[in-house]
């Protein structure tokens, strides 16, 4: 197996982050003009928001929802210009950030 597949794997998950890329689009113009923002709240629901944020940032998205402090500044570490949304836990209020000067 390959060096990044654990010995004990019993199957392999590969991402296809064009159609993630791709996806993220038809959903921004199917509620244009309003904008569309992403989740990535729980490492992208396993997807790897190491990869998914910079992917979805190419795509044009700018506004990423994240459940905790640590996922804010991983998607923030990933492009500084990305605008980013907390959900608050345990109401699940949607919380504006502070300005981003």
């Amino acid at each position: 197996m390959g060096a990044d597949i654990p010995a004990g794997a019993t199957g392999v998950i590969t991402v296809d982050l064009a159609q993630v890329r791709l996806n993220w689009l038809a959903l921004a113009r199917h509620v244009a003009p309003a904008e569309c923002a992403a989740v990535v709240k729980a490492d992208a629901y396993g997807l790897g928001a190491a990869r998914v944020v910079p992917a979805l940032l190419d795509a044009g998205c700018r506004s990423f929802f994240v459940a905790t402090l640590e996922e804010a500044r991983n998607a923030r570490a990933r492009r500084r210009s990305a605008c980013r949304r907390q959900m608050a836990a345990p109401s699940h209020k949607w919380r504006r950030p502070r300005s981003q000067s």
